[in-house]
């Protein structure tokens, strides 16, 4: 999804090498950053592919990884969540989306409860079966609530 300075104005640009701390969360410079608008599965959290489990959330932490593969990130955050992360789009090499695709992959949900911005990736990756729509899987918020 294309997107200009303007879409972030007022908020806070956030560059530099980043560390993955699961699936929708980096941190660059200690900073802690929720990608807007997806939703992973948690770290703890077991999908299931033609009968067997896996652990989704380490998958979508090892895919968000593999696409920033040690390069600088550029996160544009207009807010922040109830535990002080800054919740941003991020971007890496030649703008790449990292939240665009995470979801096109099937590493993450678009959350739509509070954006549509990534509802069409959503589309193409459950049609296409990618990833967790490759299966069974609760849906991030839902095994969240089960485990409280």
């Amino acid at each position: 999804m294309p997107f200009s300075q303007s879409d972030f104005a007022g908020g806070e640009t956030i560059s530099g090498p980043a560390v993955v701390i699961d699936g929708d969360t980096l941190s660059i410079h200690s900073r802690r950053i929720r990608l807007q608008g997806i939703d992973a599965p948690e770290l703890s959290q077991n999908c299931a592919r033609n009968g067997n489990a896996y652990s989704c959330g380490h998958e979508a932490k090892r895919y968000l990884e593999s696409l920033i593969a040690g390069r600088p990130v550029t996160c544009h955050s207009g807010e922040q969540d109830e535990y002080g992360r800054a919740v941003a789009k991020c971007f890496v090499g030649g703008g790449t989306d990292l939240n665009a695709r995470m979801v096109e992959r099937g590493q993450a949900i678009a959350y739509l409860y509070f954006s549509r911005d990534y509802a069409a990736e959503q589309s193409r990756a459950k049609e296409a079966g990618r990833g967790i729509w490759n299966g069974e899987f609760l849906e991030p918020y839902e095994y969240r609530q089960r485990r409280r």
